[in-house]
């Protein structure tokens, strides 16, 4: 019997109805492991294997998820992971920016359920 492994993702968002959302969407289909802050998010990246992370672009506090994204991207154990950006606002500024950070794709608030999962399977296309 072959049993595929569940890809974990690390949603990080400073509202728990985004998290929450972003659990009833994807839970299921994959593991999804939640941060409200960006210390939360970084221990969760150190505790386990991650294979990608939502990240919500206007984090408030010490880090937004710009900088956030810089430091996912500069360490070695954790630049390889591939990051979705999610915005309330696309804003081109700020997405063309997490592109150019490494960001590999972005959603947009209000979550649509179809096109976060499809944005999230195609990573693994």
């Amino acid at each position: 019997l072959y049993i595929m492994n569940k890809k974990t993702i690390l949603a990080v968002d400073d509202t728990s109805m985004g998290l929450k959302t972003i659990k009833t969407i994807l839970d299921g289909s994959y593991t999804v492991r939640l941060a409200k802050t960006t210390q939360i998010a970084f221990g969760v990246l150190e505790a386990e294997k991650i294979d990608l992370v939502l990240l919500d672009i206007e984090l408030p506090g010490d880090l937004s998820g710009i900088d956030f994204l810089k430091a996912i991207k500069s360490k070695i154990e954790t630049r390889d992971i591939p990051v979705i950006m999610v915005t309330g606002h696309a804003s081109l500024k700020l997405i063309s920016e997490s592109t150019r950070l490494g960001a590999q794709d972005y959603v947009v608030k209000p979550l649509n359920p179809d096109s976060l999962r499809q944005k999230v399977q195609s990573i693994w296309a």
